[in-house]
């Protein structure tokens, strides 16, 4: 099967196109053609759609959809056409007379390759802009496209094989910036790949980089790691871990086993738990003086981005400015917090000191129940490095030192 499948694409990209290897299927928005692996009408077919990128006079290519049972040709197609309509619904980037779509070659589901050049001129053909972001058929979000050279179609034969990704020019701008990067998108856009995409570029710039990619989810390690290509898990250059896993590598390394109970998910503080369990116990217990007046994602953010996620409180900068070293790695005062300038903390004085008190006394509720969250870990960390033994300082060094860091889904870790 796999040779028959090179030997068709092969032609394809020929651009000489007989009935065997090019039938329009009928009934169909999109301009769907179907090309027969064997000459068997239960056999296996391949749908593909000759697309024109970047406006008239560029190259045009095949991109393949599917490897499908003959069965399921008709399903697969209505799956196209639904993404079209989804597609042409949100930019109107796609020509109306031929409508763009996203291309992804699979075998009966499964993801097999992409794109193709062709010499093709005949009529049929869809025009979609070079940049323009395709819609996957199976699911509302972009589809990943692969695109493969004709001289590379026998490569897809070999065993760990994988094609060049097709980028937009922002993804490739991401990717080849040498710059800390901050990448913003709603879920499905393709961040991930795109951090993919960004180590596998950055260990060619420099060979034996030491990476460390950091994410909350196991099968988000997992998939970047699976996209890195064969056998680069095994390297000591690369590491995949979990949020979870770096906490613990960083206090085995620094000796926090004492302070805090680090190891325990369980007691480790996030929104949700603060805004269901933490404030409302701290309110019951203020309600009885005074009402409050802002809201438990307020006090949130308060005590994570600046009462204890500040870089006074990282550095130990006070009130006036000047930095106390006996202070770094604690969270600030109330003065400190009043003294913060507008732009960043848009809280009148008034606010703040409710704030404030608020934070003190969720901190007090963490206390009375070993409870932390990440701030609590960052200020512990920093706390540590400036007090390490010469010895600790060697262990962190040794276990937690990386060339490049790349965290997935940051606003969470």
């Amino acid at each position: 099967m796999a040779q028959s499948f090179c030997q068709r694409v092969r032609r394809l990209s020929t651009g000489q196109w007989s009935h065997i290897l090019k039938k329009p299927l009928k009934g169909c928005k999109a301009p769907i053609n179907e090309t027969y692996l064997d000459q068997n009408r239960t056999g296996m077919r391949i749908l593909w759609t000759e697309v024109q990128e970047g406006g008239v006079g560029t190259r045009s290519k095949i991109l393949l959809w599917y490897v499908s049972p003959h069965k399921k040709v008709s399903h697969y197609s209505r799956q196209i056409d639904d993404s079209l309509e989804r597609l042409n619904h949100r930019t109107p980037a796609i020509s109306d007379h031929h409508p763009g779509t996203g291309v992804e070659a699979q075998q009966d589901g499964e993801q097999v390759l992409a794109c193709h050049e062709a010499q093709g001129t005949d009529e049929g053909r869809m025009m979609i802009e070079k940049d323009q972001v395709l819609l996957d058929p199976l699911a509302n979000s972009p589809l990943k496209i692969w695109e493969v050279q004709g001289g590379s179609i026998e490569r897809l034969k070999e065993e760990g094989w994988e094609p060049k990704l097709r980028l937009t020019s922002t993804e490739e701008q991401v990717i080849e910036s040498m710059e800390t990067v901050l990448l913003l998108g709603r879920s499905g856009t393709g961040k991930t790949i795109c951090i993919a995409n960004k180590m596998q570029a950055d260990r060619r710039v420099a060979p034996g980089t030491s990476q460390l990619f950091v994410a909350l989810s196991p099968r988000i390690c997992l998939l970047v790691g699976s996209l890195q290509g064969t056998g680069v898990q095994a390297q000591d250059s690369m590491h995949f871990l979990t949020l979870h896993e770096v906490i613990h590598k960083v206090v085995s390394a620094l000796g926090l086993e004492d302070k805090k109970p680090w190891h325990r998910k369980d007691l480790r503080v996030d929104y949700l738990k603060f805004k269901r369990d933490i404030f409302p116990a701290v309110l019951a217990a203020r309600r009885r003086t005074t009402t409050c007046t802002i809201d438990a994602l307020v006090v949130w953010t308060v005590m994570r981005s600046f009462i204890k996620g500040s870089y006074e409180a990282v550095l130990g900068i006070d009130s006036t400015g000047a930095r106390q070293s006996e202070r770094a790695g604690n969270p600030i005062d109330v003065q400190t917090l009043l003294n913060l300038g507008e732009e960043r903390l848009r809280l009148s004085p008034e606010q703040r000191r409710e704030a404030f008190e608020l934070c003190h006394k969720c901190r007090a509720e963490y206390d009375s129940k070993s409870l932390w969250d990440n701030g609590d870990f960052v200020l512990a960390m920093h706390s540590a490095l400036g007090q390490a033994s010469e010895q600790q300082r060697h262990a962190f060094e040794t276990n937690c030192k990386f060339d490049k860091v790349y965290v997935d889904e940051v606003q969470r870790t």
